[in-house]
Parts: structure tokens; sequence; C-alpha cells
């Protein structure tokens, strides 16, 4: 199980910063105690996916959720990784205690649900932030709107599912498997539209060669049309003599 794995690999990692890749996924730096690593949520890709990889966050300004994000979760601990059994929600758990034992606690809710893909950062059941907000005007179901309680997404049928591992390896090593096959896919769909983008301008530029060619040859026709009548009057003008003496 996914949750279980990075329970296993994650608790204790502190928060170092958070902030958007520049394929859009959410990323979340942490420092465990085997090293640095990136947790990665791929909330809108099909299927939603996390991954821990070794992706550097970008230097850039990040959307409002992202600032929210790092405010309220650097230098916290992952305290705890949880899902509901047989579906695609997964919550981390994070804490803090000050020198003066004073403690903090705060969740990320990561909605890893085809087509609905959410990210929700709790406080005491309320909702601090998430990437996407709607009312109940919009989904009669429940509402994700800041300052309200949370509210997760009803279970999902058995057959959506997260995907077990087998004996394969881990969930999450098939998660990373699952990520190069799209990065890959997508790398490739990429190279084809540049191919067809190149190829849209070279017949751009052909045709408008084309329409260059044809403006010249018409005005080297008309050029040795003027020549011809040039030639023609000097003709003309030369046997006028023999006119004048004819009459």
């Amino acid at each position: 199980h996914a949750a279980a794995e990075l329970d296993e690999r994650l608790r204790g990692a502190r928060v170092l910063d958070a902030g958007l890749l520049p394929d859009e996924r959410l990323a979340l730096a942490l420092k465990t105690r085997n090293g640095a690593v990136t947790l990665v949520a791929d909330l809108f890709g099909s299927p939603p996916l996390v991954t821990l990889e070794d992706a550097e966050l970008p230097i850039a300004a990040e959307p409002g959720f992202v600032r929210k994000l790092v405010t309220t979760l650097r230098g916290m601990t992952v305290t705890a990784v949880r899902s509901r059994r047989g579906d695609r929600v997964m919550k981390l758990e994070f804490g803090t205690r000050s020198r003066f034992g004073v403690g903090d606690a705060a969740e990320l809710v990561l909605e890893l649900v085809p087509r609905f893909g959410n990210a929700v950062l709790i406080k005491r059941d309320v909702i601090v932030a998430a990437v996407k907000e709607f009312t109940l005007a919009e989904n009669s179901a429940r509402a994700i709107v800041a300052g309200q309680r949370y509210v997760p997404p009803p279970p999902r049928p058995a057959a959506a599912s997260q995907p077990e591992a087998g004996s394969e390896g881990s969930v999450l090593e098939l998660f990373a498997r699952m990520r190069a096959q799209r990065a890959g896919e997508r790398e490739h769909r990429g190279a084809e539209r540049r191919r067809q983008a190149l190829i849209r301008r070279l017949n751009a530029r052909e045709q408008k060669l084309r329409s260059e060619i044809a403006a010249l040859a018409g005005k080297r026709r008309e050029a040795q049309s003027r020549d011809t009548l040039r030639l023609e009057g000097e003709r003309i003008f030369a046997s006028l003599h023999e006119l004048d003496e004819s009459a």
C-alpha cells in the first residue's frame, strides 16, 4: 500500500520547502533520516500519482495555495501518512513543537481521484487552502472552501482503488514506473507536435517561396514585353527615313 510505504520512509522527515514543478506537479521537499527527497503529487494525471523523486524545486513566484503550504508546513515534521482503505485519498499529517513545548499540527490531504484531483491543507479539521475550491452550488455532494470544515470525497468503488504491487515490487515503485512511462509518452507526443509544427512552417515557407517565384516570373514577363516594345519602337523609328524618301 502506497500510504504504508510512505509512512515508513517519511515519518519524522522535516519539511524544507514546497512548490510547483515546471510540469505543474505539486512537490514537497523533505529531509529524511536517509537524506533529502521530494514527494511529488501528480494530481491531474491519468491516473493521479504520488512518487518520491530527486526533483529540485524551481525558484519562482508560486500560486497562493503553494505559498500557504510553505508558510504552514515549513519546519514541521511528518508524523504519519494514512489513507482510506481501498481508496485514493491520502493524508499526510505534520506536527511541530516549540522550545516552550507549544505544539502545532496540520494535514495535507491528497485526493488522487481521476479527473477530480485536489490537494487540501487542513488545520483542526478546517480548510486552510486548496488547489481547487468549489461551493455546494458547483458540487452538491460537498464544498471545498477555505474556513469551512473539511469533508472528504465519497468512497470510490473497489474497481477504482489504488493498484497493488503484487510480485513486481512496492506500490511506490509501480507508481514510479507508471510515471516514467507517462513521461516517455509525453515526450513522444511533444516530439511529434514539434515535428508537425516544423512541417507546417516548412510548407508555409515553400508556399511563400513559390509565390515569390511566381511574382518574379510575372515581372520578368513584363520586362521582356517592355523590351520587345522598345525594340519594335526602335525599328520603326529607324525606318522613318525610308518613308520620307518614298514620299
